[in-house]
């Protein structure tokens, strides 16, 4: 089955990311737009992040793109 028990679901966090896989580079500047870093926030540090985040969204999404049945994707 495909539905969730609402007890299980209520304790899970569901959430869902803008289209942002054109490229990886696209990703990752969108990704590191996004964080509201402070005047003493490590760019750097916060840059390789965003690049690792957007290699993982990449990765995620050609999985799904083979697992249709199993990825919620732009279905209502």
């Amino acid at each position: 089955s495909k539905i969730l028990d609402p007890v299980l679901f209520n304790k899970c966090v569901s959430f869902t990311l803008p289209s942002m896989d054109n490229c990886q580079s696209d990703s990752a500047t969108i990704i590191y737009n996004s964080i509201k870093l402070s005047k003493y926030s490590d760019k750097n540090a916060w840059n390789k992040l965003s690049s690792k985040l957007a290699a993982s969204h990449m990765s995620a999404a050609k999985i799904s793109e083979n697992h249709l049945d199993q990825m919620a994707g732009e279905l209502k």
